[in-house]
């Protein structure tokens, strides 16, 4: 038996634990019982030796401590080994799990005898009652148990014989085998036939093409069809069954993503994408080393450089690849749903079908993400506009799955199993950022948007506020959720939400966004794991509702008014910044108005409102004649890469963090965020400089310039987009300045509510209420400045936002 004894380390961190045990019954010697034996025995202790004193005859000597050089090699050790079973699960494991060999290893050996657990014999009791000239029961039998689903058994045929099935009531468990089938319902109006356990059923035509093209010609086929297997006119069982969804695609064998049927435009669009995946491999092989940045930014630039040296692609010769081919898949409508996504998320194996042709998910999905860095590094692709948010979609997908089917040799995870790096950010596991993600695709009811998710989600969704019941209006739907986000999951970030507050939005209050209707722009905190946004300081969440459920209130401060509201919104997500090294190739696309000329001019106004409103702001300051100004600078990047002075300007602090200089207002175009999402270094000013360079003069600015700064000047610009986009950039009435939203006023309220990571613009209305505009990014209020200056003790309010 183990004595409790503490666990102690070995000299060096890598080389394991040492467990301090007593003797057991076994290793004793014979003949000696001690009188204490069974119970624990404390180890004699091991006086120090005296100085000065000789160690006996036949000891041991004190094993002295590990050198740096040891602990180097221990190391080398350590990484070698993680790299090696890296390269075995990437390149091993996974390409087998994915093609499906270990399933098809199960089916073969333990479910040629293991059944299915069925609940019942549904088919079996159906053909004794009617033997008996008894009517047999309906078509779908009641789902009584917990986990209790329904299975359709497609019965075999040919294409052109009709399609029959029927139906079984199951329990899911791990004996449970089946596939589960994803598609787009399609047009619910047109509809076709489908025997189904002796009963006719109407399908739509998508689903009959499906079922048509799944059914083997001499064998059964256990399928999950969600328009099938739940009895659709059953508000009760449906509320049940969508929230079994998550396990019934996660427990499924694999998951049948069914694009459609096959015609000219797709006929050899699965063939193109297994060329592709064979051409991409220096891309895909790149992008696996970029899993290494969590090592930290030498490890990543030296695997990031190695790999571009190694692997340089060049572009696919033309006519080597159908690009209209693949494009026309991926405009497929099931790329374009809501559900589907996940349904996608949730497999641990899925293939994609078009007609009688597939291709591994993983393959498809590695296809897309490639296409995406060959697009932007490589070669144009026809039609690659046009599929966006497509691509997008894939995006979530792929980084969901990640995160919910992490393995302990992720680069990160393993990392933070040594507790080199804090563990890893999910992204796409909360409710919120899944919907917010989720917004640019389709679904056929308003409410779908948050219900089309629900399974996807880690956190816990039991509440019955986000009970799926058909039954209840969608505003209803949309405030329920606010109420949980807020007072069951303790976040205000949904407030964050800006949406079309159009006629269709009309019944809901302002602190509801209308999620049918999203705008593009990103949450200032989306990457919340990565900001260091804390507005509200150490407060916590005081919020209540009025009886009518109508009316939340909230406790907070009122800091600042709206003094200047820029013009321009930004739309920089366009278009990706470029600029044309050669003098007469920028004159030639000025001239022409091309794409790129007219997006710079745009980046140009924007930038140049935002320094109009900064300047005011600073003068603002001075002639308020406050006793902490003092006099900052306006800096520009020169020709070589020189801080240029432009102008004096006012400025609270010489700190950057409570300042509108220079270093506020740097700061504040970006929101303080890196094109990663990540606080932004000191470092990064020289991005931002070369930015507003290019921008502003980008007619006149020398090639050499360009050369040498543009690829610095595009990550300035993708952290401008993020922080920018549907935005406006505005002053405040004591110079603040920063991004609020596009539906802001001047006058309207700057807030700080208790609890909350962002500020917020509100406005007043009558009986002392206020409505919701959005959150806001003001330099200054980003830290807890509003609630720890002193003076505004007495200034706290509990807003009433209608």
């Amino acid at each position: 038996m183990w004595a409790r004894r503490p666990l102690t380390r070995g000299p060096a961190w890598g080389t394991g634990f040492r467990l301090l045990t007593r003797p057991s019954a076994r290793t004793a010697r014979p003949g000696r019982l001690s009188k204490s034996q069974g119970k624990p025995r404390r180890l004699p202790h091991r006086r120090p030796a005296k100085e000065g004193s000789q160690p006996k005859e036949g000891s041991q000597p004190p094993k002295p401590p590990a050198s740096n050089l040891e602990l180097a090699i221990d190391l080398i050790k350590l990484l070698s080994l993680y790299f090696g079973c890296c390269a075995i699960v990437h390149f091993g494991y996974e390409p087998l799990r994915n093609h499906g060999f270990f399933d098809l290893l199960a089916q073969e050996t333990i479910f040629q005898v293991v059944p299915l657990k069925r609940v019942r014999d549904y088919w079996g009791e159906l053909s004794q009652l009617t033997n008996r000239g008894v009517p047999g029961p309906g078509l779908y039998q009641p789902i009584t148990r917990q986990k209790e689903i329904r299975l359709l058994i497609l019965e075999p045929g040919e294409r052109d014989e009709p399609l029959r099935g029927r139906l079984v009531n199951v329990e899911l468990s791990w004996r449970t085998r089946y596939e589960a089938l994803s598609y787009a319902w399609g047009d619910g109006s047109v509809t076709t036939t489908l025997v189904c356990s002796g009963h006719e059923m109407k399908i739509t035509p998508n689903l009959r093409d499906a079922l048509i093209d799944l059914r083997y010609p001499d064998a059964e086929r256990v399928l999950w069809v969600d328009a099938v297997c739940i009895d659709q006119n059953n508000n009760v069982e449906k509320q049940h069954q969508i929230r079994l969804m998550g396990s019934i695609y996660a427990e499924a064998r694999r998951v049948l993503i069914y694009l459609g049927k096959l015609d000219d435009s797709v006929s050899h669009a699965m063939t193109q994408i297994r060329a592709l995946d064979w051409k991409f491999m220096p891309l895909h092989t790149l992008r696996y080393s970029s899993r290494h940045e969590a090592y930290g930014p030498f490890v990543y630039s030296f695997i990031e450089r190695l790999s571009s040296l190694l692997l340089k692609m060049e572009p696919v010769p033309d006519g080597s690849v159908d690009w209209d081919q693949v494009v026309s898949l991926l405009r497929r409508p099931w790329f374009q749903r809501t559900w589907t996504k996940q349904e996608a998320i949730l497999a641990k194996r899925a293939v994609v079908i078009c007609g009688d042709q597939s291709v591994s998910w993983f393959k498809l999905e590695r296809v897309v993400n490639d296409m995406d860095l060959y697009a932007a590094e490589v070669g144009a692709i026809p039609g690659f506009e046009t599929v966006l948010d497509t691509m997008k979609g894939i995006k979530m997908i792929r980084a969901a799955r990640r995160e919910r089917y992490r393995h302990p040799l992720d680069g990160t995870a393993f990392l933070s199993y040594l507790d080199i790096l804090p563990k890893p950010r999910k992204e796409y596991s909360e409710l919120l950022d899944l919907i917010v993600e989720s917004r640019p695709f389709q679904c056929s009811r308003p409410e779908d948007k948050i219900l089309g998710v629900l399974g996807v989600t880690q956190q816990n969704t039991s509440s019955w506020l986000l009970a799926a019941n058909p039954s209840i209006p969608v505003a209803d739907v949309f405030r329920n959720f606010v109420v949980w986000e807020i007072f069951v999951n303790k976040s205000l970030r949904v407030l964050g939400c800006s949406s079309d507050r159009g006629a269709a939005a009309a019944a809901l209050p302002s602190w509801v966004p209308n999620f049918a209707g999203l705008d593009p722009q990103p949450g200032l905190l989306r990457l919340q794991h990565r900001v260091a946004f804390n507005a509200g300081g150490a407060t916590s969440i005081q919020a209540r509702l009025s009886n009518d459920e109508k009316v939340l209130y909230l406790r907070g401060r009122a800091v600042d008014l709206l003094h200047t509201v820029g013009q321009q919104v930004s739309h920089a997500t366009d278009n990706a910044l470029y600029l044309p090294t050669r003098g007469d190739e920028r004159s030639e696309g000025a001239t022409l108005g091309s794409s790129w000329y007219l997006a710079l001019r745009s980046r140009g106004a924007v930038v140049a409102e935002a320094v109009k409103i900064w300047n005011a702001a600073c003068r603002r300051l001075a002639s308020s004649q406050a006793p902490f100004a003092v006099k900052s600078r306006q800096l520009l990047l020169g020709e070589r890469g020189d801080r240029v002075v432009e102008d004096e300007v006012y400025t609270t602090s010489t700190s950057s963090n409570t300042s509108i200089g220079w270093g506020s207002f740097w700061r504040a175009l970006i929101c303080d965020s890196t094109d990663l999402g990540r606080p932004a270094p000191e470092s990064f000013e020289l991005p931002v400089l070369a930015y507003i360079r290019i921008v502003a003069d980008a007619m006149s600015v020398s090639e050499a310039f360009v050369e040498q700064w543009l690829k610095q000047a595009q990550r300035a610009d993708r952290s401008v987009a993020l922080a920018s986009e549907s935005r406006r950039f505005a002053g405040t009435d004591q110079g603040l300045v920063g991004w609020v939203p596009k539906g802001a006023k001047q006058g309207d309220v700057v807030a700080v509510l208790h609890g909350s990571r962002v500020p917020f613009i509100l406005r007043r209305v009558e009986d002392g209420k206020y409505r919701l505009v959005g959150e806001c990014y003001i330099h200054g209020l980003m830290a807890g400045e509003a609630i720890t200056a002193p003076g505004l003790e007495g200034s706290e309010i509990e807003f009433a936002l209608v």
